[in-house]
Protein backbone atom coordinates (compact mmCIF):
# COMPACT_ATOMS: atom_id res chain seq x y z
CA UNK A 1 0.00 0.00 0.00
CA UNK A 2 1.36 3.44 -1.03
CA UNK A 3 0.26 6.20 -2.65
CA UNK A 4 0.35 7.60 -6.53
CA UNK A 5 3.74 7.85 -7.76
CA UNK A 6 5.90 5.57 -5.21
CA UNK A 7 6.66 2.86 -7.33
CA UNK A 8 4.34 0.01 -6.78
CA UNK A 9 4.34 -1.11 -10.33
CA UNK A 10 7.77 -0.40 -11.11
CA UNK A 11 8.23 -3.12 -7.88
CA UNK A 12 5.64 -5.14 -9.31
CA UNK A 13 7.64 -4.91 -12.63
CA UNK A 14 10.94 -6.09 -10.77
CA UNK A 15 9.16 -8.75 -9.27
CA UNK A 16 8.11 -10.53 -12.40
CA UNK A 17 11.64 -10.31 -13.56
CA UNK A 18 13.20 -11.97 -10.82
CA UNK A 19 10.34 -14.72 -10.45
CA UNK A 20 10.99 -15.92 -13.92
CA UNK A 21 15.27 -14.91 -14.35
CA UNK A 22 16.50 -15.78 -11.23
CA UNK A 23 13.84 -17.96 -9.25
CA UNK A 24 13.48 -20.50 -11.85
CA UNK A 25 9.65 -20.32 -12.03
CA UNK A 26 7.76 -21.34 -15.24
CA UNK A 27 6.79 -17.76 -16.92
CA UNK A 28 3.67 -20.08 -17.45
CA UNK A 29 2.77 -20.47 -13.17
CA UNK A 30 2.90 -17.04 -12.69
CA UNK A 31 0.08 -14.16 -13.47
CA UNK A 32 -0.11 -10.36 -13.03
CA UNK A 33 -3.72 -8.75 -13.44
CA UNK A 34 -4.35 -5.00 -13.89
CA UNK A 35 -7.47 -3.04 -13.32
CA UNK A 36 -7.60 -1.03 -17.06
CA UNK A 37 -6.21 -2.18 -20.34
CA UNK A 38 -3.73 0.95 -19.99
CA UNK A 39 -1.79 -0.67 -17.31
CA UNK A 40 -2.13 -3.91 -18.49
CA UNK A 41 -0.11 -2.63 -21.60
CA UNK A 42 2.23 -0.33 -19.87
CA UNK A 43 2.77 -3.44 -17.24
CA UNK A 44 3.21 -6.12 -20.10
CA UNK A 45 5.79 -3.31 -22.40
CA UNK A 46 8.20 -2.76 -18.94
CA UNK A 47 8.55 -6.41 -18.07
CA UNK A 48 9.13 -7.10 -22.42
CA UNK A 49 11.95 -4.49 -22.16
CA UNK A 50 13.26 -6.10 -18.78
CA UNK A 51 13.31 -9.55 -20.16
CA UNK A 52 14.41 -8.85 -23.57
CA UNK A 53 18.31 -9.36 -22.54
CA UNK A 54 17.28 -12.64 -21.09
CA UNK A 55 15.57 -14.46 -23.72
CA UNK A 56 13.05 -15.60 -21.02
CA UNK A 57 9.17 -15.67 -22.19
CA UNK A 58 7.04 -13.54 -21.16
CA UNK A 59 4.63 -14.25 -17.75
CA UNK A 60 1.03 -13.68 -18.33
CA UNK A 61 -0.13 -10.26 -17.79
CA UNK A 62 -4.10 -9.25 -18.82
CA UNK A 63 -6.40 -7.25 -17.12
CA UNK A 64 -9.05 -9.38 -14.70
CA UNK A 65 -12.09 -8.91 -17.54
CA UNK A 66 -9.71 -10.28 -20.31
CA UNK A 67 -8.38 -13.19 -17.79
CA UNK A 68 -11.82 -13.94 -16.82
CA UNK A 69 -13.05 -14.29 -20.27
CA UNK A 70 -10.49 -16.54 -21.13
CA UNK A 71 -11.51 -18.88 -18.44
CA UNK A 72 -15.07 -18.70 -19.09
CA UNK A 73 -14.28 -19.39 -22.61
CA UNK A 74 -12.13 -22.64 -21.97
CA UNK A 75 -14.83 -23.61 -20.03
CA UNK A 76 -18.32 -22.63 -21.66
CA UNK A 77 -19.94 -25.68 -21.61
CA UNK A 78 -20.27 -26.08 -17.97
CA UNK A 79 -22.12 -22.56 -18.24
CA UNK A 80 -25.86 -22.23 -18.27
CA UNK A 81 -26.32 -18.34 -17.33
CA UNK A 82 -24.76 -16.97 -20.68
CA UNK A 83 -25.85 -17.05 -23.99
CA UNK A 84 -23.77 -19.38 -26.31
CA UNK A 85 -21.53 -19.29 -28.10
CA UNK A 86 -20.21 -16.81 -25.65
CA UNK A 87 -20.04 -13.58 -27.16
CA UNK A 88 -18.90 -9.86 -25.64
CA UNK A 89 -20.72 -6.51 -26.83
CA UNK A 90 -17.93 -3.62 -27.46
CA UNK A 91 -18.54 0.00 -26.53
CA UNK A 92 -20.18 0.19 -29.97
CA UNK A 93 -22.59 -2.31 -29.78
CA UNK A 94 -23.61 -1.40 -26.12
CA UNK A 95 -23.89 2.30 -26.51
CA UNK A 96 -25.43 2.30 -30.40
CA UNK A 97 -27.59 -0.76 -30.51
CA UNK A 98 -27.94 -2.36 -26.85
CA UNK A 99 -28.67 0.89 -25.27
CA UNK A 100 -30.60 2.25 -27.88
CA UNK A 101 -33.31 -0.41 -28.73
CA UNK A 102 -33.97 -1.02 -25.06
CA UNK A 103 -34.79 2.65 -24.72
CA UNK A 104 -36.63 3.41 -27.50
CA UNK A 105 -38.61 0.27 -26.15
CA UNK A 106 -38.84 2.14 -22.65
CA UNK A 107 -39.14 5.83 -23.81
CA UNK A 108 -35.96 6.74 -21.98
CA UNK A 109 -32.97 8.66 -23.31
CA UNK A 110 -29.32 7.86 -23.82
CA UNK A 111 -28.58 9.43 -20.43
CA UNK A 112 -31.11 7.50 -18.62
CA UNK A 113 -30.22 4.03 -19.95
CA UNK A 114 -26.42 4.92 -19.21
CA UNK A 115 -27.35 5.14 -15.59
CA UNK A 116 -29.50 1.83 -15.73
CA UNK A 117 -26.39 0.05 -16.86
CA UNK A 118 -24.04 1.86 -14.59
CA UNK A 119 -26.51 0.60 -12.11
CA UNK A 120 -26.71 -3.24 -13.36
CA UNK A 121 -22.62 -3.07 -13.08
CA UNK A 122 -22.90 -1.68 -9.79
CA UNK A 123 -24.59 -4.56 -8.93
CA UNK A 124 -22.10 -7.46 -10.12
CA UNK A 125 -18.87 -5.33 -8.58
CA UNK A 126 -20.36 -4.87 -5.13
CA UNK A 127 -22.00 -8.66 -5.20
CA UNK A 128 -25.37 -7.10 -4.37
CA UNK A 129 -26.95 -9.43 -7.14
CA UNK A 130 -26.32 -12.10 -4.35
CA UNK A 131 -27.67 -10.71 -1.31
CA UNK A 132 -30.63 -13.01 -0.25
CA UNK A 133 -33.89 -10.98 -1.65
CA UNK A 134 -32.52 -8.84 -4.07
CA UNK A 135 -34.54 -6.87 -6.21
CA UNK A 136 -33.53 -4.87 -9.46
CA UNK A 137 -34.54 -1.24 -8.71
CA UNK A 138 -36.22 -0.86 -11.91
CA UNK A 139 -37.85 -4.28 -13.13
CA UNK A 140 -39.52 -2.68 -16.11
CA UNK A 141 -35.42 -2.46 -17.52
CA UNK A 142 -34.50 -5.86 -15.85
CA UNK A 143 -37.17 -7.15 -17.83
CA UNK A 144 -37.05 -5.63 -21.28
CA UNK A 145 -32.78 -6.23 -20.63
CA UNK A 146 -33.34 -9.69 -20.09
CA UNK A 147 -35.48 -10.23 -23.34
CA UNK A 148 -32.91 -8.28 -25.80
CA UNK A 149 -30.25 -10.01 -24.81
CA UNK A 150 -31.88 -13.57 -24.95
CA UNK A 151 -33.05 -12.84 -28.62
CA UNK A 152 -29.61 -10.93 -29.57
CA UNK A 153 -27.46 -13.24 -27.24
CA UNK A 154 -24.78 -11.40 -26.26
CA UNK A 155 -23.14 -10.83 -22.84
CA UNK A 156 -21.65 -7.58 -21.15
CA UNK A 157 -17.85 -6.97 -20.67
CA UNK A 158 -19.35 -5.38 -17.20
CA UNK A 159 -20.45 -8.66 -16.13
CA UNK A 160 -17.36 -11.11 -16.93
CA UNK A 161 -15.78 -10.92 -13.38
CA UNK A 162 -18.71 -11.97 -12.09
CA UNK A 163 -19.85 -14.57 -14.18
CA UNK A 164 -16.06 -16.09 -13.03
CA UNK A 165 -16.68 -16.15 -10.15
CA UNK A 166 -20.45 -17.34 -10.10
CA UNK A 167 -19.44 -20.06 -12.94
CA UNK A 168 -16.35 -21.88 -10.11
CA UNK A 169 -18.65 -21.44 -7.36
CA UNK A 170 -21.14 -23.49 -9.24
CA UNK A 171 -18.30 -25.81 -10.55
CA UNK A 172 -16.23 -26.18 -8.48
CA UNK A 173 -14.45 -29.49 -9.48
CA UNK A 174 -15.59 -29.23 -12.93
CA UNK A 175 -14.31 -25.80 -13.71
CA UNK A 176 -10.30 -25.72 -15.46
CA UNK A 177 -8.45 -23.00 -14.92
CA UNK A 178 -5.50 -22.67 -18.21
CA UNK A 179 -2.96 -23.75 -15.84
CA UNK A 180 -1.75 -23.93 -12.02
CA UNK A 181 -0.94 -20.41 -10.97
CA UNK A 182 2.00 -20.30 -8.41
CA UNK A 183 2.25 -16.39 -7.79
CA UNK A 184 -0.44 -13.93 -8.74
CA UNK A 185 0.40 -10.40 -8.68
CA UNK A 186 -2.63 -7.72 -8.96
CA UNK A 187 -1.39 -4.07 -9.83
CA UNK A 188 -3.92 -1.03 -8.70
CA UNK A 189 -5.17 -3.28 -5.91
CA UNK A 190 -6.68 -0.47 -4.59
CA UNK A 191 -9.07 -0.09 -7.36
CA UNK A 192 -10.62 -3.55 -7.55
CA UNK A 193 -14.12 -4.22 -6.33
CA UNK A 194 -15.83 -6.35 -4.13
CA UNK A 195 -16.48 -8.82 -7.10
CA UNK A 196 -12.83 -8.33 -7.78
CA UNK A 197 -11.12 -9.14 -4.46
CA UNK A 198 -13.65 -12.21 -4.26
CA UNK A 199 -12.13 -13.90 -7.80
CA UNK A 200 -8.84 -12.47 -7.02
CA UNK A 201 -9.29 -14.89 -3.50
CA UNK A 202 -10.79 -17.92 -5.65
CA UNK A 203 -7.34 -17.52 -7.49
CA UNK A 204 -5.65 -17.53 -4.57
Amino acid sequence: LAGPGTGKTFTLTRRLVKLVTEDGVPPENVLAVTFTRINAHDLRRSVADELARYGVPMPRISTLHSYALRQLLRNSELITSLPQPLRIADDFEEKNIIRADIGQTLGLSDKQMRGKFAELSSNWQSLAVENSGYQPADPRFMGAWQQHLKVFGYTLRSELVWQLKHAVEENPDEFGLEVSIHHLLVDEYQDLNKCDLAVIRILA
